[in-house]
């Protein structure tokens, strides 16, 4: 069965910081941690980004083609919509790390949020990761969907590194 992953971008890749100077949104963090796992997990299922920052979005699509991920600009509402139509399909996992996220969940087969997640998208999550938002909390949730579907970290992993 067809799997395929969606990361919201602002705190799950991203701490939720978001640097600004007298000219608006200047910088957001990411981890470097992250970056690798989500290759890895691409090797196994479509992977893509999403965020509804239009304001700074030009920042996150820079991220995106660094690790080489498509990014949809959708807000929440529109992903709970286009993640249930593709339920029809396969199976969809997503993690997310807001209130509103929680009801996108519902639409999702699988879903996580980091450590630091609003306390409403941690009670709704399939899990919750032990890390925050921008701190690994993608590695470990891609490699724990890994697991979940039957295909082991390490040889994931393993075939990545032989790869690269």
């Amino acid at each position: 069965m067809t799997t395929r992953a969606f990361f919201d971008i602002d705190g799950v890749l991203t701490d939720g910081s978001f640097l600004y100077t007298n000219d608006g949104k200047a910088g957001k963090l990411f981890s470097t941690g992250d970056s690798d796992a989500l290759k890895i997990l691409s090797t196994v299922m479509e992977v893509k980004l999403v965020s509804a920052d239009l304001s700074g979005m030009r920042i996150s699509e820079q991220r995106a083609n660094d690790i080489r991920l498509p990014i949809l600009k959708m807000s929440p509402r529109e992903r709970a919509s286009h993640f249930h139509e593709l339920r029809n399909s396969g199976r969809v996992f997503y993690m997310g790390d807001s209130a509103l996220d929680s009801l996108v969940f519902e639409s999702v087969d699988i879903s996580a949020c980091p450590a630091d997640a609003d306390p409403l998208a941690k009670a709704a999550a399939t899990f919750v990761t032990s890390s925050n938002g921008g701190k690994r909390a993608v590695s470990e949730a891609c490699f724990r969907l890994l697991e979940m579907i039957g295909v082991s970290a390490g040889g994931a992993l393993r075939a990545f590194f032989e790869q690269t």
